[in-house]
């Protein structure tokens, strides 16, 4: 079984109004400013303003994103599709840091929701698109600046865990809304490059992000008897938990050993009258 089949499997043992519903219209994209326009009105619909997301896994499944997580592979970065023709599902890596998780769900998302035409990279708009729903215009211009002549590594740094969006995303972010020039845009990436930080940014790494609706939805049916423990079981893709099996041998070997140690040890048999002053009793 799937893991989305998993969970549609858990989600029909409950009202509809605990699923999750996902409103958001398939937004038409001309140019890359109109991905950005998407993804500000995303976060005008779901009550965001411009402040940082912290939980962009939660936001998602709050508002019926199916969000999988799988190993990572070569070749894979993320996937995106419309299960049954109706929910939308992404699906990222699991071993990732979590600037880089957090930059693909919203990839994803763009890849769901904006109707590209042929003419533009569906690649780009849909980074575009990414970009701007973690670290909308106005934020950008709050914490940059309107100009800027060059960045400092540091300040990125403080950015990208304030917003859990990478250095590097920071960085186009403010080229694409004209903060900084072209030229030290490349020279940034150029400087990026020969540190080897590409893939792997100084400090320490954003926080995995990781779904927790399914896993929440199964605990509460596990507890209110809507499926069987080892269905549960199966479900959460385990082995069904058994209690361990304790031989005779092994019972009639601790007794032995429990008898030899009273023989040695003296004290042990020795029973002193306890201060029973400070407890309380029924009476009192």
């Amino acid at each position: 079984m799937s893991a989305l089949e998993k969970h549609f499997l858990v989600e029909s043992l409950f009202p509809e109004d605990r699923r999750g519903a996902f409103s958001v219209q398939l937004a038409p994209v001309e140019t890359l400013e109109d991905a950005e326009k998407a993804a500000e009105t995303i976060r005008e619909i779901w009550g965001l303003g411009i402040e940082p997301i912290d939980n962009l896994t939660a936001l998602f499944e709050d508002h019926g994103v199916k969000v999988i997580m799988v190993p990572s592979r070569p070749g894979f970065d993320g996937f995106s599709c419309w299960a049954n023709g109706s929910i939308p599902a992404v699906v990222c890596p699991s071993d990732v840091p979590g600037d880089r998780q957090r930059f693909t769900l919203a990839h994803e998302l763009g890849h769901l929701i904006l109707d590209v035409p042929e003419h533009l990279d569906r690649e780009k708009v849909a980074h575009r698109f990414a970009g701007a729903l973690l670290a909308p215009k106005g934020a950008v211009l709050r914490e940059l600046g309107c100009k800027r002549s060059r960045l400092a590594v540091d300040e990125l740094m403080i950015l990208k865990h304030e917003y859990n969006l990478s250095m590097q995303a920071w960085a186009r972010r403010a080229f694409d809304l004209g903060v900084i020039t072209e030229r030290t845009w490349r020279a940034f990436c150029r400087y990026v490059s020969r540190m080897k930080w590409r893939k792997d940014e100084p400090g320490d790494q954003v926080r995995e992000e990781a779904p927790l609706r399914f896993s929440l939805l199964l605990c509460q049916a596990l507890a209110e008897d809507l499926v069987s423990p080892s269905t549960a079981s199966m479900l959460r893709g385990g082995p069904a938990r058994k209690r361990p099996v304790i031989s005779e041998e092994s019972l009639r070997s601790a007794a032995e050993s429990m008898v030899e140690e009273y023989k040695a040890n003296k004290e042990l048999l020795v029973f002193t009258t306890s201060n029973t002053e400070d407890i309380p009793t029924d009476d009192k």
